[in-house]
């Protein structure tokens, strides 16, 4: 169970292009584990994902599969957390700033960019 678990509670980040018919990178069964609350599974499957997507030369989903792993960090709830959901939101953010993206609303913890 989440440390806080209005952090159960929080919605998915909205689908982009890229995330929502990706099969690039095999993040989904990350997905998976962290809505099923199986924390260990999905650190593995993430970090897996994350070693993936930056061996590809597909720089969204590099931003998108550390979108995705914030967002399940923030899920999971856990104040250990903290810095390293800073560290995957200013990661994300980065790789679509270098993509021509702006950022919508990464400060208010929503993962969203609106590319320019």
């Amino acid at each position: 169970m989440p440390e806080n678990s209005a952090a159960v509670q929080r919605p998915l980040p909205t689908a982009t292009a890229s995330s929502a018919g990706s099969a690039k990178v095999a993040w989904p069964p990350a997905l998976a584990a962290a809505a099923g609350n199986d924390r260990a599974a999905a650190d593995k499957h993430f970090e897996a994902a994350i070693r993936q997507a930056d061996q590809l030369p597909y720089h969204t989903e590099q931003a998108e599969t550390r979108r995705w792993y914030e967002w399940a960090l923030e899920r999971f709830g856990r104040s250990s957390d903290h810095r390293r959901i800073s560290d995957l939101r200013e990661a994300a953010a980065a790789k679509y700033r270098e993509l021509g993206a702006t950022s919508r609303s990464f400060a208010e913890g929503e993962a969203g960019l609106t590319l320019s």
